[in-house]
């Protein structure tokens, strides 16, 4: 947010007609931001404005009533990018307004935009373009609901912002809180739900999180992010001394507690490194071997027989390390689950 003299002036004007949206632009010396069509039929406009200065100073204009086709031409006449798109119903015709922004020299930068598009549709065309949301309008009902969409490159190589649809409101505070993200736009769907485009908000950190290890950290960033991960934590030792330990985001989705390098996690799978690591420790001690039994390794630690299948008496230590229980399939409902 900017504060003092780092302020942007901005204005948030409603019911104005085509001309009087002339007037307000010339005598704030204004641009568009944003921009809806509130009445068709006498065609009035809300309208948010920003100073028309600094670095985000350029030449633009704004339009209404265009067909798609003519929209195109006029974008291509004023060599110009989409920055706002309304769609609207007028006379029983799909029409545009839209706000434009010069798109040559040093400003120039690749976009696109389509209309008449499903949910997965959008979906689809991000990931194919590689680009992120620019804008976003929904119109129609039922099987008749499609969006107008503006695709815009990402501002940096790290960032994601992703789109959800027909998503109910609980869902999306639980969205937002696990890409850590923030809301840019929203419509309406039917039955009280909502399409969303998101963008991101930064991720919290907690810990030792610099030095020659950071880039590890920045990495589990980007991976959480494109997961929806909410919470995770890094600790790495060296000589028996920690010499990283970073945590990131949130531990609990309700609470919002942040994830600290005290924080536990469940240990699921990495208990698997940590036996190998003990067997590797073990056997050159001679304490066992990896022909050992996985019973005799485990000793008075073992479950008691008898067996649901006495297979599981013939799986050595080298079959689990190989992620294979030991057992012959010699019938196709043979399970790997005693």
């Amino acid at each position: 947010m900017k504060t003092g003299s780092q302020r942007d002036a901005n204005w948030y004007f409603t019911n104005l007609s085509e001309a009087a949206v002339n007037r307000k632009i010339e005598e704030l010396d204004g641009r568009i931001v944003d921009i809806e069509v509130t009445n068709t039929s006498r065609m009035r406009c809300a309208v948010s404005m920003v100073k028309n200065g600094g670095p985000q100073k350029g030449d633009w204009s704004w339009l209404h009533g265009m067909s798609a086709r003519g929209l195109n031409g006029r974008l291509e006449e004023l060599k110009a990018r989409l920055i706002d798109l309304e769609v609207y119903r007028k006379d029983g015709r799909t029409r545009f307004a839209a706000v434009t922004k010069t798109n040559t020299g040093s400003l120039k930068t690749d976009w696109f935009w389509y209309h008449s598009q499903s949910g997965q549709d959008v979906v689809n065309k991000m990931l194919r373009q590689k680009m992120r949301l620019l804008g976003i309008e929904s119109h129609g009902r039922g099987s008749n609901r499609n969006h107008v969409i503006i695709l815009t490159p990402y501002s940096h190589a790290a960032q994601h912002a992703p789109f959800y649809y027909g998503i109910s409101k609980s869902d999306l505070t639980t969205i937002l809180w696990r890409h850590s993200a923030r809301l840019i736009d929203i419509e309406d769907a039917p039955n009280g739900r909502y399409d969303v485009v998101l963008l991101d908000n930064g991720i919290s950190k907690q810990g030792h999180c610099r030095g020659r290890l950071q880039p590890m950290g920045d990495r589990l960033v980007r991976l959480m992010k494109f997961n929806a991960i909410p919470g995770g934590q890094i600790a790495v030792t060296r000589d028996g001394r920690l010499v990283y330990s970073c945590a990131f985001g949130v531990a609990d989705l309700r609470s919002l507690k942040k994830v600290s390098p005290q924080s536990r996690f469940r240990i699921m799978s990495v208990s698997k490194l940590l036996t190998r690591s003990a067997i590797n420790d073990l056997v050159p001690k001679g304490r066992i071997t990896l022909n050992d039994t996985m019973l005799a390794a485990l000793g008075n630690r073992a479950p008691l027989s008898p067996f649901q299948d006495p297979r599981v008496q013939m799986i050595k230590l080298q079959n689990l390390i190989d992620h294979g229980g030991g057992f012959i399939h010699s019938d196709p409902d043979d399970s790997n689950f005693l």
